[in-house]
């Protein structure tokens, strides 16, 4: 899987982030370890859609 580089900032007790490259799919976790494992099931989501086969594909 491809590196991708993601945004994130503390909001209170929350952490929130994004792919930089799919700002519109943003996670939260309320430890940036729990933030990191949200993001990788955002990529993994969004390598599933992408992938041949797929629905819309």
């Amino acid at each position: 899987m491809e590196t991708k580089r993601f945004i994130y900032y503390q909001d209170g007790e929350w952490w929130v982030s994004w792919l930089e490259d799919y700002p519109d799919y943003q996670t939260q976790g309320r430890t940036r370890d729990e933030l990191k494992e949200n993001l990788k099931g955002i990529r993994e989501e969004l390598a599933r859609l992408s992938s041949p086969g797929s629905p819309g594909h």
